[in-house]
């Protein structure tokens, strides 16, 4: 047998906890879609709560509070999708199998 510097001695398994990085960035697509964006597709959650008040309530106290929770809404949105962000850097640097004999990656083959 040649003495090939990238085969390995056959322990190595499927990297669970990569796979459950994978299960949390799908579960954050659907809250960021569904959730947090209205049905219309454009804005965020509280775009809908700031377009009716912007119709009932006509004043300038009014204009401030709508300005108010539209940042709010953006800001919530923004921090999902860079949260998600981050879920999916972390799903990229994770390798598909781990070596079960090294400790520091051994765990993430038994990962629930």
């Amino acid at each position: 047998m040649c003495d090939d510097a990238d085969s390995t001695d056959g322990d190595t398994q499927k990297n669970l906890y990569r796979d459950a990085i994978g299960d949390h960035s799908s579960d954050l697509n659907t809250a960021i879609a569904f959730s947090l964006t209205p049905p219309s597709g454009f804005g965020h959650v509280c775009t809908k709560v700031c377009q009716d008040v912007a119709a009932a309530w006509k004043s300038p106290a009014a204009e401030g509070w709508i300005e108010g929770v539209d940042t709010l809404g953006s800001s919530i949105k923004t921090a999902f999708s860079n949260y998600k962000g981050d879920v999916d850097d972390a799903y990229a640097q994770e390798p598909e199998n781990v070596d079960v004999n090294d400790p520091a990656q051994s765990w993430k083959a038994d990962w629930e």
